[in-house]
């Protein structure tokens, strides 16, 4: 009796174990004939217990047919209300499972469209970026008919490291977002725009028509993009450099392209900026030459395979040599010796120049000892120093740690500068001047006169020197202008204590005139050319 009771109560429980229809169904059919048989046999023996009237028996049979049928139809309500509430709570966890599933997969659209923006985009413009840009030209090259141009564009935004320097990069960013909604609103289809990194921009021009129409076109746009900006209460007026490769005579490939429309760039701005440039194979080649120089010139830095020449400088009231000026010389295996302005502005421009301006107090700082060895003990030398190399953090902890290693003292030694140094960063490099001045080196300032000179240099500057540029010697014997300009300075630079040095001096009457005006040392062909250490003992 407990096994029936435990089935009925399974049947009814609305947490048991989900059935298969077929399972279900019998239990619910033999529970049924159970409870028929049941009834039959137990209300039969009932009924004759109670009378044995036969009429009696009748009317209490309808009786109980009626209350079976009551009896047996709550039953079944119960069972079909019992599995008909299963199948709507299983319709409705059906429907929050699918309003979940459904807010997933939205989320998860919404995911995928964001990895997508992430992995596609700048974050600073929110213009797409050098992968979407790769990508798209790729595809335009497939697409691209015999009757269509396309063309890509690299720009660099002119000054703007000097942007980030001067007001941080919170402006410099701010004005790339400013720069990249004009991108997106002055490039239209099918014509496309890219941020591709840095200050860099990338365009596509795909259009049917000529060389000269897309040229048109591309020249219009660029045009439109010059723009002044606004953050805060300054003003930038941006322009730019760029460089163009066309499909398929600059390229078949984007990366092949992109490398020589970024050359074309390189050469606009090398060429003073604010221009386009289109590819050519000769700018290519010019620049793969400079780059194999770089890397040749980095090696020669690295194993000390430059040398020093020196040019003496004369004292022209006793006539001898009062110092020399050390000048850097390249005699490279191949192409035998490179002249210095064509690898110092390389070294300049490719950041070399402060591991070679090192080098150089190096083995001056060597070559002093030597000299000083041989009998020479009142030689100084004058080192030049480029602008990037003076105001380096690390040139004054780099300069005093070489010169306590080598044993010198800075007495010994004159800086030279070049105007265009001070004209740089004025500030800065009268700070670095000065904490030299107070080492104990000279301070000379170079090339006076080609142009940037200023009286204010006197006044602000903590020079011993000036050294006039051998473009303004070279004109003191014909032009008058230029011989009352040079007792000028002279008058004026002693006045202040300052000694006056003349350049490129190579005749005799320069000599008379410089001597004539007071001019204290001079230097140049007619004294003595650059020679190597072994030999300045002859001059």
């Amino acid at each position: 009796m407990s096994r029936f009771f435990d089935f009925v109560k399974a049947l009814f429980t609305p947490g048991s174990k989900p059935q298969s229809p077929v399972i279900a169904t019998s239990r619910i059919i033999i529970l049924y004939a159970v409870i028929g048989i049941v009834w039959l046999y137990m209300s039969d023996r009932i009924l004759l217990w109670m009378t044995d009237n036969l009429v009696s028996i009748v009317h209490m049979q309808v009786a109980k047919a009626f209350a079976y049928v009551i009896v047996t139809a709550f039953m079944f309500y119960l069972i079909v209300y019992h599995q008909i509430k299963l199948l709507f709570e299983s319709i409705d966890s059906i429907h929050a499972v699918n309003t979940i599933l459904d807010q997933k997969n939205a989320d998860l659209q919404q995911m995928e469209r964001h990895l997508y923006h992430l992995a596609y985009h700048s974050r600073e413009t929110n213009l797409p970026n050098k992968l979407w840009f790769e990508n798209t030209i790729n595809e335009l090259i497939q697409q691209r008919t015999s009757d269509q141009k396309l063309a890509i564009v690299i720009l660099d935004i002119d000054h703007f490291n000097d942007i980030n320097e001067m007001k941080g990069h919170i402006v410099g960013d701010t004005l790339l977002h400013l720069i990249g909604e004009m991108f997106d609103k002055k490039v239209q289809e099918p014509h496309v725009a890219a941020h591709l990194g840095a200050d860099e921009f990338g365009l596509a021009f795909f259009q049917s028509g000529g060389h000269d129409a897309m040229m048109h076109v591309i020249h219009e746009v660029f045009d439109t993009l010059k723009h002044d900006y606004t953050i805060d209460d300054d003003t930038f007026e941006i322009t730019f450099s760029a460089g163009i490769a066309c499909h398929p005579g600059h390229g078949d490939t984007f990366l092949t392209l992109y490398r020589n429309a970024h050359s074309a760039m390189t050469t606009a701005k090398a060429k003073g900026k604010n221009q386009i440039i289109i590819f050519d194979e000769k700018s290519l080649l010019s620049r793969t030459e400079a780059t194999n120089l770089t890397n040749q010139l980095r090696k020669a830095i690295k194993h000390s395979d430059l040398m020093l020449h020196y040019q003496p400088i004369i004292n022209l009231k006793s006539g001898h040599m009062q110092f020399v000026e050390a000048l850097i010389r390249w005699t490279h295996p191949d192409r035998g010796n490179i002249p210095p302005l064509d690898f110092i502005p390389l070294a300049e421009k490719t950041g070399l120049i402060k591991d070679m301006d090192y080098w150089v107090f190096n083995a001056a700082f060597k070559q002093y000892h030597r000299w000083h060895e041989q009998g020479m003990k009142k030689m100084r030398i004058s080192i030049n120093v480029s602008a990037r190399t003076l105001v380096h953090p690390d040139f004054i902890p780099d300069l005093f740690k070489l010169m306590t290693k080598e044993q010198v003292q800075a007495k010994d030694f004159i800086i030279e500068i070049t105007e265009s140094i001070a004209i740089h960063d004025m500030k800065n490099c009268i700070n670095v001047l000065k904490k030299l001045k107070k080492k104990g080196f000279l301070i000379a300032l170079d090339d006076f006169g080609t142009g940037y000179s200023s009286l204010n240099y006197f006044r602000t500057l903590p020079i011993d020197q000036i050294k006039i540029d051998r473009s303004f010697i070279n004109k003191v014997v014909d032009v008058e202008e230029d011989r009352n300009i040079l007792e000028f300075i002279v008058l004026l630079a002693h006045r202040l204590k300052i000694e006056v040095v003349a350049e490129g001096v190579e005749d005799i009457k320069q000599d008379g005139i410089i001597r004539q005006y007071g001019v204290d040392f001079a230097q140049g062909y007619f004294y003595g050319r650059p020679v190597p250490a072994s030999e300045i003992a002859n001059q």
